[in-house]
């Protein structure tokens, strides 16, 4: 069986099995550096050839998409009325159990990415696929359903000022149809996540508006969704508000749930080592990533041929 070369794409993932693979056949290697990751081998993912990596790994037949990908955007286009193009034939994915950021300076394309993922918007062209699930087989009638899936915190909160704490966290359960026994044992372990049980049967007005985002957050997992997308969370937060967020993210992330958060608070975001897939005008820009690939390869590179020197 022909061994295929590694590829070295920037990717905060370790201690895991990757594969790279054409067709079913695929290499795995584990536990090399933050920088390994699976990749396929088509033109929809950005690839770094490096050295050749595959005296760490074994053959197996798997398909990496069906192990790793919960969403996947395939040369996706959104174009506005007016001929706007907010992305331009994007392509990228976020893997099950990741944590990842969208950064980008506004009109980046950053919201417009995550409303694609929500079914909120419908791409121009190209796929937008959310475990398993082409978003463009999806009817009006269905959306509802998809939707439960997937979490949704907003900058703004979006919360019902004339209904307490509970009712807001309880909406998502009673629009599913929950009984009230169900939703409230739910709700309270929501609230308990973020630390707000105590204030239930107050009003979003006469909360922070650090508490009022929590009740966003406690709203949008509810429901135990796979998928968590977070759209500017921390924007109207001061840095320790913000930093705590994150913190409650990564809580949900470490027990499986899988996050995109669109955000634009670079050093926030470096304090918690995750991956960042950087948006300019509506298309990924990899120049940065590509100098830390380039950097790795190098450093193997000369790793190598140390211990080849040694023996």
């Amino acid at each position: 069986m022909h061994c295929w070369p590694a590829v070295i794409h920037p990717r905060g993932l370790r201690g895991r099995k990757y594969s790279y693979c054409e067709s079913t056949t695929a290499v795995h290697f584990f536990d090399l550096f933050r920088y390994v990751e699976p990749l396929c081998a088509s033109k929809d993912r950005k690839t770094v050839p490096a050295v050749a990596l595959s005296r760490y790994g074994y053959f197996c037949r798997a398909d990496p998409w069906e192990f790793f990908a919960l969403i996947r955007i395939e040369n996706v286009t959104k174009r506005f009325p007016g001929g706007q193009d907010a992305l331009r034939g994007l392509s990228l994915s976020v893997d099950k159990g990741e944590m990842v950021f969208v950064t980008g300076h506004s009109g980046a394309g950053k919201s417009t990415l995550l409303r694609l993922i929500a079914l909120i918007e419908r791409p121009t062209s190209g796929q937008v696929i959310v475990d398993g699930q082409n978003t463009r087989r999806v009817s009006r009638r269905k959306i509802p359903a998809y939707r439960r899936q997937i979490g949704m915190v907003f900058q703004d909160h979006k919360l019902l000022y004339d209904r307490p704490v509970f009712d807001n966290v309880a909406l998502p359960l009673i629009i599913a149809g929950l009984s009230h026994r169900d939703a409230a044992r739910k709700v309270r372990a929501a609230l308990d996540q973020v630390s707000l049980l105590h204030k239930e049967k107050q009003f979003p007005e006469t909360l922070s508006s650090g508490e009022q985002q929590r009740v966003g957050i406690a709203r949008a997992i509810v429901s135990r969704p796979k998928l968590l997308i977070a759209d500017e969370p921390t924007g109207n937060l001061d840095p320790d508000l913000s930093l705590e967020v994150m913190r409650i993210f990564r809580r949900f992330n470490e027990v499986g749930v899988t996050l995109l958060i669109a955000s634009h608070d670079i050093a926030l975001i470096d304090q918690l080592g995750c991956r960042r897939i950087p948006l300019v005008n509506g298309m990924v820009r990899y120049e940065e990533e590509e100098d830390v690939v380039a950097e790795y390869a190098e450093r193997l590179e000369s790793d190598q041929e140390r211990t080849e020197w040694q023996h």
